[in-house]
């Protein structure tokens, strides 16, 4: 399969992979080592919280989950851009690893539809795994295609994912009476990479349309 990419491809690439660093490090931070959470850890733990679990806020911890499948997505798309066919299926083993912690523990994952709890996580969490192997069909696509759908996938990766760690990290700190915790340098890659993504790609996809143009004479 003949893969038409630029440099900007690449830096699309670069920039989802370091979101999905991100997801991995440390949102919140504190001396506490109980307190220094990744975004899987803190809306794992943010569902033992009484606005959580009995108030407005328990769709919190699904949507933070949410926001970062729509980014793994986006990371799943953009290893397209890889010329070398195993680089690319490493890429996307590699979106495709946080299931581990998305999909709900043992054994409600064993019936998931029967807990009213997880049913959510789990459909959320499917929707990575038919995500990235839906992103094999769309490397058919033309290039310009490609590029458009990561930047689509990373605009609900970015701001749900600020949503939820606003709303969770507020109600910690009101928990353990803490106040604001600065943002650690996880939610600052995840979304730098997302941001800076969805920017080179929307550079890139301005650029070959005006090359487009310039080549037919209009």
């Amino acid at each position: 399969m003949r893969i038409n990419v630029s440099r900007g491809d690449f830096l699309g690439f670069a920039g989802l992979l370091l979101a999905w660093i991100g997801a991995w490090g440390a949102w919140i931070t504190h001396k506490a080592a109980g307190l220094t959470l990744n975004a899987y850890d803190l809306a794992e733990r943010a569902e033992y919280l009484q606005e959580v679990r009995f108030g407005d806020m328990s769709a919190a911890p699904d949507t933070l989950r949410f926001s970062i499948v729509m980014a793994l997505i986006a990371f799943a798309i953009a290893a397209g851009f890889i010329r070398h066919w195993w680089i690319r299926l490493v890429a996307r083993l590699t979106a495709v690893l946080p299931c581990l912690v998305l999909f709900p523990p043992y054994p409600q994952i064993l019936s998931p539809w029967r807990s009213g709890q997880y049913r959510t996580q789990f459909i959320i969490a499917a929707m990575l795994v038919v995500g990235v192997a839906l992103s094999y069909l769309i490397d058919r696509f033309p290039v310009q295609r490609r590029r458009i759908l990561s930047i689509i996938f990373c605009i609900p990766g970015i701001v749900p994912g600020i949503w939820g760690y606003l709303s969770l990290t507020r109600l910690l700190g009101e928990l353990y009476d803490l106040g604001v915790f600065p943002p650690g340098w996880g939610l600052l890659a995840y979304t730098a990479g997302l941001s800076g993504a969805a920017l080179v790609l929307l550079i890139t996809i301005t650029r070959h349309e005006r090359t487009q143009r310039g080549l037919m004479g209009i």
